[in-house]
């Protein structure tokens, strides 16, 4: 008998066992469909939350590696997929005159869950995956400690430091809310309320769909919705590390920056630069420094120069704007676009480059990985410049592989942004996106200024759907 997850999904994937996948869905449904129901408050659009998870996990299956803790998994893609639900129309007019009815109790497990539930899927998400993994073996699951070290592949003491230390980042997470509970209370409640009974014959319903491919129209639109907002994600990760990389080498000098020659006649003066001109939101000043072409072409790149000079200008605005009303710490734990650039600067920033020609290579570790003699500048007319181009593929018609994917890379002569696009999608309607989201990001910091927000989590939260509604290059 199969019993091991990953077992179960090597066995769906290459031999497409219907068994394999109905026994992942009758093992988790009930934690989906718990997960779900903490974050919506409303049982029927739980239960299309819950198909559409496992849909996912049908279409996604082939991409998990060994290593992936399906549960942990099935609880980071139900936070996503919830987020997506909650943002819908049709989630508005199903909780139209809906109130959310709660059995609370004056004691016990129960007393502490009414308190932390409703926050405790936000809570888990900034665990460190690791921890999050170990917290929802333990309590979710309700396994040893031998037996969460077993999957985390570690030993039983190590996985009870893990779970330890995730209770107490849990504990100090609930703190900032105002809801004091000690770790062991915590604990309690995790293990005795966190997962429920899904309703009955959901687990046979979703183990057709997510076989067939089918679903009715609540999950078959959060599927939808979920794959685009994933992407969109995923672009936003890689601008992340491509901006960490365009700014990232001169960080740790851009207090120092008025002691520096404003040419840029060295490579990390030049980085210097464009760290201060990002900062500060000067998007003509740090477009001066980078030598940017489209499709190989430095012709096709005069209207993207001015896209991206809007671009840079609009994040700085709206990060200046969130700082001063809601100070940095806010603003660094709301905005993890700007938290994933600063990792990212205070990884390389001690880097030292390798002059070779026109070019200045340097080492940078991203993804878990170093990358050595990496060439980011180039010297034209006696400056460095940052090398960056994005290229643009059409693809063919083919039948199923008509999105769009975006591909990073660093070679050849700098940064490399490679964007496979559908048939009809190309570099104009790529920089009309772009343009939207510098909109975007400008309207939001005039709401800010204006006093709209209560927060920089509100902020965000809004500027995030905006940039979504708007959608990536999907």
């Amino acid at each position: 008998m199969i019993t091991n997850d990953q077992e179960l999904l090597q066995q769906y994937v290459e031999q497409g066992s219907e068994e394999a996948f109905a026994g992942l869905v009758k093992r988790y449904v009930d934690l989906v469909y718990s997960a779900a129901l903490r974050q919506i408050h409303d049982p029927a659009l739980a239960q299309d939350v819950t198909q559409a998870v496992f849909i996912l996990l049908a279409r996604k299956a082939r991409t998990l590696s060994a290593e992936t803790i399906v549960s942990g998994w099935l609880v980071r893609t139900t936070r996503f997929t919830a987020g997506r639900a909650l943002r819908t129309e049709f989630r508005r007019k199903r909780m139209e005159g809906k109130l959310l009815e709660m059995n609370i109790t004056e004691n016990g497990s129960e007393a502490t869950w009414t308190q932390i539930a409703p926050v405790l899927d936000s809570a888990l998400a900034k665990l460190r995956q690791k921890e999050r993994d170990a917290i929802v073996l333990r309590f979710f699951e309700d396994k040893t400690f031998a037996e969460v070290g077993a999957a985390l592949a570690t030993t039983e003491e190590a996985a009870k430091k893990r779970v330890n230390r995730g209770l107490e980042k849990l504990r100090s997470a609930f703190g900032k809310r105002s809801l004091m509970v000690s770790c062991g209370a915590i604990a309690t409640a995790l293990a005795s309320e966190s997962v429920k009974a899904a309703p009955g014959g959901l687990a046979a319903s979703i183990s057709a769909q997510g076989l067939s491919g089918a679903a009715d129209s609540g999950a078959a639109l959060l599927v939808k919705e979920t794959l685009s907002a994933l992407f969109w994600n995923k672009l936003k990760a890689v601008t992340a590390t491509a901006m960490a990389c365009m700014v990232g080498m001169g960080g740790a000098g851009v207090a120092a920056w008025k002691l520096q020659a404003t040419e840029q006649n060295t490579p990390k003066s030049t980085l210097r630069y464009l760290a201060r001109t990002f900062s500060e939101g000067d998007g003509r000043a740090f477009m001066k420094a980078v030598d940017l072409t489209v499709n190989r072409s430095p012709e096709s790149a005069a209207r993207w120069v001015t896209t991206l000079e809007k671009l840079v200008t609009a994040q700085g605005a709206l990060r200046k704007a969130t700082t001063e009303r809601f100070g940095a710490d806010s603003v660094r734990e709301a905005m993890p676009f700007w938290q994933t650039v600063t990792k990212l600067i205070d990884q390389i920033a001690i880097s030292n480059e390798r002059v070779d020609g026109s070019q200045a290579k340097f080492p940078i570790r991203l993804f878990g990985q170093t990358y050595q003699d990496i060439p980011l500048l180039i010297q034209t007319n006696g400056a460095w410049r940052l090398a960056v181009n994005l290229q643009f593929n059409q693809r063919q018609q083919v039948k199923g592989r008509n999105r769009n994917s975006l591909a990073f890379a660093m070679e050849g002569n700098g940064i490399q942004l490679a964007l496979t696009t559908r048939p009809g999608f190309g570099t104009e309607q790529a920089r009309i996106k772009f343009a939207s989201w510098a909109d975007v990001l400008n309207r939001v910091a005039a709401e800010v200024r204006r006093g709209k927000f209560e927060s920089a989590d509100s902020a965000w939260a809004t500027c995030s759907a905006e940039l979504e509604n708007i959608g990536g290059i999907e």
